[in-house]
Formats: C-alpha cells, sequence, structure tokens
C-alpha cells in the first residue's frame, strides 16, 4: 500500500477506522480488498471509434497487426499486456479458450544465416580477385598485325606454362566460395520466409478472432502479450468495445481521435493529453493516480458507510442516555401547588361526603347529650317537692349551666376533628397515589397515625345562654304558687335547651366548609411532605443515574475517540482527493470514465 500519498492515507484511515470494534471485520475486509486492488497491474480502458482505437493498438505492439478499417463493430475487444513468452489467448462467450504462442521471429537465426552469408561473399570475393589476379599475370596476344610481338608472346606463354595449375586450382576454389555462397543465402532467405510466413498466419489469426467475422463470432476478448517495450510493464491496454464495455475493470479511460488521446471529462469536452506516444510514456503516472483517486473514493464510501453506522451506534448509546435521565426527569413535579391542588380537587366529593358523614355522626351525638341533659335538668325539677328541693334544683342547674354544654361542646369538636383525621387518613391514599407514577413507593405514602387538622371553632354558642332561671326578686316570687313557679322553670330550661340543640345543629352545619377546608389543609401539608420526599429521591436517583451513565460512557469513549480521529483524517482524505482533481482534472475525468467504462462505440 505503499508508493501514492492518496491511498496511504486512505490505508491509514482505515487502519485508524478498525480500531473501534463494532467496524472491525469490515475494515479489515475493506483494508484486504484495498490491498489486493492496488497490487494488482494497471489498466488503461480505450475508447474511441474502432479505427482510432486499432490504431492505438498497433502503434503499442510496433506492427499492423489489426486491419484498422477491417474490424467490424461489436466484436471482439483486444487487451494488450506485456510479458514473455509472447502470443495471443482469444476467451469465447461460451467460456472456451484458444490460445497460439506467437511464432518465434528467427531474427537471430536469420542475422546469423546472413552473417554467414555475409562471410561466404567475402570468401567469393576473394576468390574471384584470386583468380583474377592469376589471369592478370598471363600474357595477352597482341594484335594481328604486330607479328613481331608474337613471337614474344610465345615465349612469355611458354614461360607462364606453371601457372595454369594455380589458376585451375584458384578456379575450383572460386567455384566451391560460389556454391557455399548460395546455398547459405538461400537457407537465409528460407529462414526469414517462414518466419515471415508464420508470422503472417499469426497475424491474420489474430485479426480474424478480432474482427468480428464468422471466426472472430462469439469472441468476447483477444488478449496480446507482446514484447515491446513501447508498452511499460505492469500495465494493461484494453480495449473498451463488446462485452468488455461494461465488465472491463481498467483505472482510467482513455478516448482515441486519430493520432490524439483524451482523458473524458463529465458533463464537458474531453481533455487532450497527448498523441500516442506520450500517452503510453505518461501511462504509469497517469494510471497510478487515477487508481489512488478511484481507490481513494472508495474508501471514503466505505468510511461514511462505517462512519454512519458508527455514530449511529454512539448515538443510541447517547440517546439510551438521555432517555434514562429523562425518565427521571419526567417524574419531576415542576409546580408542586398546582399538583396539590389538582390532586385535591380529585377527592373533593369524598372529602365533603367524608364531612357530611362526621358532621352527621356527631349531630346525633350532640342530639344525644343534650336530649339526655334537657331529661336531667327537667327531671330534677319535676322531682323537687317544695320550695327549698326547687331551689337547690335551679342553683345545680345554674351551677351547670356552663360546664355541662362546655363538655358536650368539647366531646363533638373532639368527635368531629378525630373523625375528620380519620378521614383524612383514608382519603390521603386516594391523593398521593399520582405519586407513585413519580417514583414513590407505595410504602413511603403510607400514613399510619390521623393527621392533626387545624384548629376549627365548633359549638360556640353553648356557653353563650345566660345561667339565670329567674330573672325576678325572690320576694315577688312568693305571690306565686309553687307549681307556678316549678312549671315556669321547667318549660324555661326546656325552651333553653330547645334553642341551644337547634342553634349547636345549625353551628354544626355551619362548620361544614371550614371542615372541608381543615382535611384539604391537612391532606394539603401530607402530599407537600410527600412531594418533598419524592423531590429528595428523585434529586439523589438522578445523582446516582449521572454518575453510572457517565461510568457507561467511559465504555464508549474509546469509540467516540476512534469517531473523532477517524473524523479528522477523512477530512484530510477528501482534502486530498478534492485537491487532485482541482489540479488534474483530466485524472479524475478519465478515473471516473472508469466506473462505466462505456465510452467506446
Amino acid at each position: 500500500m505503499r508508493g501514492h500519498p492518496l491511498v496511504e492515507q486512505a490505508h491509514a484511515t482505515l487502519c485508524r477506522l478498525a480500531d473501534a470494534p463494532p467496524a472491525t471485520e469490515a475494515v479489515k475486509s475493506a483494508i484486504a480488498d484495498i490491498e489486493r486492488a492496488w497490487d494488482k497491474p494497471f489498466a488503461a480502458g480505450i475508447g474511441g471509434t474502432v479505427p482510432a482505437r486499432t490504431e492505438l493498438l498497433n502503434f503499442v505492439c510496433e506492427d499492423k497487426v489489426l486491419d484498422p478499417f477491417a474490424r467490424a463493430l461489436g466484436g471482439a475487444a483486444v487487451r494488450i499486456r506485456r510479458g514473455r513468452p509472447a502470443g495471443f489467448r482469444a476467451r469465447r462467450d461460451d467460456g472456451s479458450v484458444e490460445e497460439q504462442p506467437m511464432p518465434p521471429d528467427h531474427a537471430s537465426d536469420i542475422a546469423a544465416a546472413r552473417a554467414r552469408a555475409t562471410a561466404a561473399r567475402g570468401e567469393l570475393d576473394e576468390r574471384t580477385t584470386a583468380l583474377a589476379r592469376i589471369d592478370k599475370s598471363f600474357p595477352k596476344p597482341p594484335a594481328r598485325w604486330a607479328v613481331w610481338m608474337w613471337p614474344v608472346y610465345w615465349i612469355v606463354t611458354w614461360l607462364a606454362r606453371r601457372k595454369r595449375p594455380e589458376r585451375k586450382l584458384a578456379n575450383l576454389a572460386l567455384a566451391e566460395a560460389r556454391a557455399q555462397f548460395e546455398a547459405i543465402e538461400n537457407e537465409a532467405n528460407a529462414i526469414e520466409a517462414h518466419a515471415r510466413l508464420a508470422k503472417a498466419r499469426y497475424f491474420e489469426s489474430v485479426r480474424n478472432l478480432a474482427s468480428g467475422g464468422p471466426i472472430g463470432a462469439g469472441v468476447s476478448e483477444v488478449e496480446l502479450t507482446i514484447e515491446s517495450a513501447r508498452l511499460p510493464e505492469g500495465i494493461d491496454i484494453v480495449e473498451l468495445a463488446g462485452a468488455s464495455r461494461a465488465s472491463a475493470e481498467v483505472d482510467a479511460v482513455f478516448l482515441v481521435q486519430g493520432d490524439r488521446v483524451s482523458a473524458p471529462v463529465r458533463g464537458g469536452d474531453p481533455l487532450e493529453l497527448g498523441d500516442h506516444a506520450q500517452l503510453l510514456a505518461a501511462l504509469p503516472a497517469l494510471l497510478a493516480d487515477a487508481r489512488a483517486l478511484r481507490l481513494a473514493h472508495r474508501v471514503e464510501t466505505k468510511i461514511q458507510s462505517v462512519m454512519s453506522s458508527l455514530a449511529d451506534a454512539i448515538e443510541r448509546k447517547e440517546a439510551t442516555f438521555r432517555s434514562r435521565l429523562g425518565r427521571l426527569a419526567a417524574l419531576r413535579i415542576d409546580d408542586p401547588v398546582a399538583f396539590t391542588q389538582q390532586q385535591l380537587e380529585r377527592v373533593r366529593g369524598e372529602i365533603s361526603a367524608s364531612v357530611n358523614a362526621v358532621v352527621e355522626h356527631s349531630s346525633v351525638h350532640l342530639g344525644a347529650e343534650l336530649a339526655q341533659l334537657q331529661e336531667e335538668w327537667i327531671g330534677a325539677i319535676a322531682e323537687a317537692a317544695d320550695t327549698d328541693a326547687l331551689k337547690a334544683a335551679v342553683a345545680k342547674i345554674e351551677e351547670e349551666w356552663d360546664a355541662r354544654p362546655q363538655r358536650i361542646a368539647e366531646e363533638v369538636r373532639v368527635l368531629v376533628m378525630g373523625g375528620l383525621g380519620g378521614s383524612a387518613r383514608d382519603i390521603y391514599p386516594a391523593v398521593a397515589g399520582a405519586l407513585v407514577k413519580h417514583g414513590l413507593s407505595e410504602e413511603q405514602l403510607r400514613v399510619r397515625a390521623a393527621p392533626e387538622l387545624p384548629p376549627v371553632m365548633l359549638l360556640p354558642s353553648l356557653t353563650k345562654e345566660s345561667a339565670k332561671l329567674e330573672k325576678g326578686s325572690w320576694f315577688a316570687g312568693l305571690f306565686r304558687s309553687f307549681e307556678t313557679r316549678r312549671t315556669e322553670i321547667r318549660e324555661k330550661v326546656y325552651e333553653r335547651v330547645e334553642r341551644m340543640r337547634e342553634v349547636a345543629g345549625s353551628e354544626l352545619l355551619d362548620a361544614e366548609p371550614r371542615l372541608n377546608q381543615a382535611i384539604g389543609t391537612a391532606l394539603a401539608g401530607l402530599l407537600e411532605g410527600a412531594i418533598a420526599t419524592q423531590q429528595a429521591w428523585l434529586d439523589d436517583a438522578l445523582d446516582q443515574e449521572h454518575e453510572a451513565i457517565a461510568r457507561d460512557r467511559e465504555v464508549i469513549a474509546p469509540l467516540v475517540a476512534v469517531h473523532d480521529a477517524v473524523r479528522t483524517e477523512a477530512n484530510r482524505l477528501g482534502d486530498m482527493i478534492g485537491q487532485l482533481e482541482r489540479h488534474e482534472p483530466a485524472i479524475a475525468g478519465a478515473a471516473a470514465a472508469a466506473d462505466t467504462a462505456s465510452l467506446s462505440r
């Protein structure tokens, strides 16, 4: 994964993301995929018209392997790679493969044969020169009219008779050298012709398979392995034609127009890169940048997906924390006064019913007590047999006139307040039951003793009647009969007690609103105390929950740290991608076109 800053940054970002346990396996798989993708040979996709593509392929092969104008549309695509041994492999749609090695060019054999032919020619030339030199040593016959020269010619010819065997040998050597040269020359020509024929047949097979004719029907791709140094090592040239347009895995796509090559730009005009030679020379750098850009985009997409999942996991955890705090916060009573009033309003009918029951019961008790008092006092008057006894009975009644009604009033007050306290205790669970939804247990809401009610003025009239039963002087009473006096006193006692009963009963009825208010006040006090208890419990529960969440947050702290660190690395990766795309729009366009590889026809 070394060699390109963009790939190194993508690799570093993925490695940092692998520290997040939820994403470890997915990221490790992505790292392995990126490493495998980076280590594969580079591939350049070639689009454009068929003749233009074919001319580029021939230029790469340094030979006219294909006929630019004999290839049909939709024919087999051609892939060229550099390697040994040279040859082709044709893949058909049915999965079958046809392979053929490129015939040897016999260049060394031809060169050796040509070298031997040259040497033989040199030998032939030497033999020819030697024979000419011998022939030159023989005298030439004089002209026919130079009679005097013929004797000299005959003498010199006779003297040169010893060179004739030498000339014969030289002539034989010349004939042998000529025969050897012709044989070597024929051998060299034969080797060269055989190599040329084998190469022509090989190229014919390639043309037939790659041109879309009857022989090439069903051929999806023809892969050429060449030894030409024009194609940089580790780079495939892939023609985007036929089925390869959708299935080809290339790092960048280039458009060939005539002898010029350009990079496609989505939504814009192609950017020219140069001629065939310039493209081939620039391919290693172009394809490295293009592959790095595509891998970086792939990593960026993967990181965004994993980061989204990681952020969701963190957010779900934080949402759980918020939910835990929210559930407790929702238990808080924001307006205790309004809450109390609302709960009291709910039991207003029960309070009224309880007060009515207590007042009714107390009225019965009050009536019974006053009836008993009336019976005792009237009975004492009725039993008086004489004036002294009557006087004693009247004195006793006047003495008890304050104490007995006060005692009765106190008993009624105790009975009323006790009954109301018990009613308040019985009604309280209905009032405070709503606090169970706010976190308090029923045990915390239980009231074991009746609450103390605020004091309520009851039966004030029982002590306000005059204690005098006879307002006249005792002397005036002497002129009335005993029976008349006793009857008057008895009627007066009866009237006063009846009036006391009537007024007291009315006072009890009039006190009901105050008694309702007293129970409400007592219940409000109990409820306020329970609310205070609930608030204290809630504050303590919130403190404990905050501490628990702080401990739980320590567990996800590494995930948060990884998330923040990866976000920083991902931003740096995005900046590097943007910088490359801005500075090298041709590479960006060629790399983007590789995702579809469908620009050729």
